[in-house]
């Protein structure tokens, strides 16, 4: 991940882990160029192979910025290596593990419909990002007016952060904050998801 050449992401097998939502997002934030993205074992090669096997099924993803002609060779050598490519490297994957970190499930504490609007809430998003066009502009506010609407019904325990983020297409720190709002008001509570039990070995 240390030469010129963009990022890319590898899926994990199943393409759908919280790791798979997590690793685009994070690229789609932190990377300077556009990340190409591809299934599992379509990108590169690694132990991918190893964690994703039978009986142990971890779902694991790879950035990569291949080809690199120097790997495996002689001509692997620091001085060929980008401090900036790094550190692009770097904070997409310290982005990836916070979303991770934050990947919450989450309980309403209410029933009804709150007032979003009212001042004992204010949890209304008027939308108004000027660097977008007019058009970007009236769909991104379409996206998060849908978001407010629906999410009322997402605070059942079993959606996570990221997966509200993916289903609206919206920025998962973004939602991430918002909802941690409604938290602060009272509203909800969260929660680490629960996880898979580990395998037994044999």
């Amino acid at each position: 991940v240390g030469n010129d050449g963009p990022i890319r992401l590898q899926h994990s097998f199943t393409g759908a882990a919280a790791i798979d939502r997590a690793a685009r997002a994070a690229a789609d934030a932190q990377a300077e160029a556009p990340v190409q993205a591809g299934a599992f074992r379509t990108v590169y090669g690694n132990d991918e192979i190893i964690f994703e096997a039978p009986g142990f099924e971890i779902p694991t993803v790879e950035y990569t910025r291949t080809p690199f002609e120097q790997y495996h060779s002689d001509q692997d050598r620091p001085e060929t290596l980008s401090a900036a490519a790094l550190d692009e490297t770097l904070a997409v994957v310290l982005e990836m593990v916070g979303l991770l970190e934050d990947d919450l499930v989450h309980h309403r504490l209410f029933d009804g419909v709150p007032c979003l609007s009212s001042p004992r809430y204010n949890l209304y998003v008027p939308v108004d990002d000027r660097r977008l066009g007019a058009d970007e502009a009236k769909a991104l506010r379409r996206r998060w007016n849908l978001l407010m609407n629906c999410l009322p019904r997402y605070l059942e325990g079993e959606m996570t952060t990221l997966q509200i983020a993916e289903r609206h297409g919206l920025p998962p720190a973004a939602v991430r904050d918002y909802i941690a709002a409604w938290e602060e008001k009272g509203l909800i509570r969260s929660e680490p998801p629960p996880r898979r039990a580990p395998v037994r070995r044999l």
